[in-house]
């Protein structure tokens, strides 16, 4: 199969290769031809702006779901008690988030219970239903065009669905010549990958990988997944792979341990470290992998929250936000080397229990989900803060890499340094070729 690249060359490099990117560089000085690697990053420490939003009732089990670039998000809903059926839309001039599309839903449900954004922020995929044990579930696909959102097909994914079965949806680029984006979702124990061609949604495999009540996943990159099943016994931390539009029922080994409570919160960009829940004071444990897939917990950081109800890496990895259901809500760490240390707290801070906690990819936006436990009495049901991002160089060694870095939409690029540099100063990196359209076989 044919592999199609873009790009421009020059520099004495070949057709396919960008030399108009700068960063700064990170971690360790750069000589001029080392190999490199390049990505997005948080500048958090020069400022969290608090960005207007709408005021929710927060409930213990809202999630919202950005767009890459943070110009929209989705409100779901994991459980059965309030209808979700909105997009939201940053309204620029006035750092203000607005709702401005009522989703058009031909199944019954209420409820948008998963979401996820194309990495291209050009299509949205939500799971949307009653919950009540009763209703349908439906996997709904839309067309974004500025502030345009159509959408294009809906297919029932179950008769019945009982309350809280319905996890996670996830966009993975697809490395082949037929449809471009894959979606996995899963519901219950059940996993299911879908290919989408920008048109019609078709099923192309389906497994039960967990055997407990409480599944769901965290996309590694663009062909693994790991399990949160935390059950005793069950595969909770286990990776599981895609490979030719199917899921491997074999995982291919697990992040750190498949005893009660450890599943995990969130990985880095590169692999390299994760967050996983721990059963074990302070509840949670920061790992590392050596880079043969072997993982290591790491010290503890300096402070430690009273508990965690969810973790998120910044883009480049630099930052770990860890939110709480008990004050302090938020602590945010930076990682030097392997070493995660508390940083000054945001100006604005959370001032109820906060649930769910992410990063856009562009690195611009965190959003934070918050209230309290099946209430629906806080009215602080989401903080958004704005961040200042701009762009890293590492030199490659081992494993800060992601394996799938050449390809469409990765947050992180390999390339080869045109300058030197000394750590904090900007250089220039020729970017190695896109590439689309790659026959897995």
């Amino acid at each position: 199969m044919p592999v199609h690249i873009k790009g421009g060359g020059g520099a004495g490099f070949p057709l396919g290769w960008k030399e108009n990117f700068k960063g700064i560089v990170h971690e360790q000085a750069i000589a001029k031809g080392d190999p490199v690697v390049c990505g997005i990053y948080s500048d958090i420490e020069n400022g969290m702006d608090v960005i207007q939003t709408p005021s929710f009732n927060g409930w213990f089990y809202d999630e919202y779901v950005p767009s890459s670039d943070g110009k929209m998000f989705v409100r779901c809903h994991k459980l059965t008690y309030i209808p979700c059926r909105h997009v939201y839309m940053l309204n620029e001039s006035i750092n203000e988030y607005e709702q401005f599309s009522l989703l058009n839903i031909t199944n019954t449900g209420t409820k948008i219970v998963s979401a996820a954004f194309s990495p291209d922020d050009k299509y949205l995929a939500i799971a949307v239903g009653q919950l009540s044990g009763t209703g349908t579930l439906s996997l709904v696909l839309y067309k974004i065009e500025g502030a345009v959102i159509t959408p294009i097909t809906e297919q029932v994914i179950s008769g019945s669905v009982s309350a809280g079965e319905i996890h996670d949806i996830g966009f993975f680029n697809y490395l082949g010549n037929t449809a471009p984006y894959r979606i996995l979702t899963s519901i219950a124990t059940a996993y299911t990958l879908w290919g989408f061609n920008e048109t019609t949604l078709t099923q192309l495999s389906s497994s039960n990988l967990a055997s407990s009540y409480g599944s769901g996943f965290v996309k590694y990159d663009d062909y693994r997944f790991v399990l949160k099943t935390s059950a005793a016994g069950y595969q909770g931390n286990n990776i599981f792979q895609i490979v030719n539009d199917a899921i491997n029922t074999t995982p291919l080994g697990y992040l750190y341990s498949t005893t009660y409570g450890k599943y995990p919160h969130d990985i880095s960009d590169s692999g390299q470290y994760a967050i996983v829940q721990d059963s074990v004071a302070p509840g949670f444990a920061i790992i590392k992998n050596d880079g043969n897939g072997n993982w290591s917990k790491l010290a503890n950081p300096d402070v430690l929250p009273t508990s965690i109800s969810g973790a998120a890496f910044s883009p480049g990895g630099t930052y770990l936000a860890v939110v709480s259901t008990a004050s302090p809500f938020l602590i945010i760490y930076k990682r030097t080397g392997d070493v995660f240390a508390k940083i000054a707290n945001p100006q604005t801070m959370p001032i109820v229990s906060c649930q769910n906690v992410c990063f856009t990819n562009d690195g611009k936006h965190l959003f934070i989900a918050a209230g309290d436990n099946n209430t629906g009495t806080t009215v602080e049901g989401l903080y958004c803060y704005g961040l200042e991002a701009g762009n890293l160089v590492s030199k490659i060694i081992g494993f800060n890499i992601n394996p799938l870095s050449w390809f469409p939409y990765n947050r992180q690029k390999i390339g080869v340094a045109l300058d030197g540099g000394n750590i904090g100063t900007e250089i220039r990196v020729n970017l190695f070729p896109t590439l689309f359209n790659i026959s897995q076989s």
